[in-house]
């Protein structure tokens, strides 16, 4: 693995990716930029969950997390394609968001 010493920011347009995930008393995201096969990091989001939050469905922590770092890194996603990539099926809750009223608050 190559390591880079010094965070390189993105080409306006450039394809992004973000890597979302959540446990079960925190929620973070990870923007990175491809160069090749190799993800370089831009920008790292994260915050501890309330009570309240503790005991949400893990398809909605990661919804939460999706909306936590759209609006910390808005400006990237103003000027960039951004790709959400995370283990979990969020763009099938986000599609069909019926089961959950956070997720169709979040939609």
């Amino acid at each position: 693995m190559e390591i880079f010493p010094e965070v390189i920011p993105p080409v306006r347009g450039e394809i992004l990716s973000l890597h979302i995930a959540a446990s079960s008393d925190e929620i973070g995201a990870m923007l990175f930029r491809e160069k090749g096969s190799i993800q370089i990091p831009i920008y790292f989001v994260s915050r501890t969950l309330p009570n309240v939050e503790r005991g949400y469905a893990g398809s909605d922590k990661l919804i939460l997390a999706l909306v936590h770092a759209t609006r910390r890194l808005r400006r990237y996603f103003k000027d960039h394609t951004v790709k959400v990539l995370t283990d979990e099926p969020v763009e099938r809750v986000l599609l069909n968001p019926g089961r959950s009223r956070r997720a169709v608050k979040w939609a």
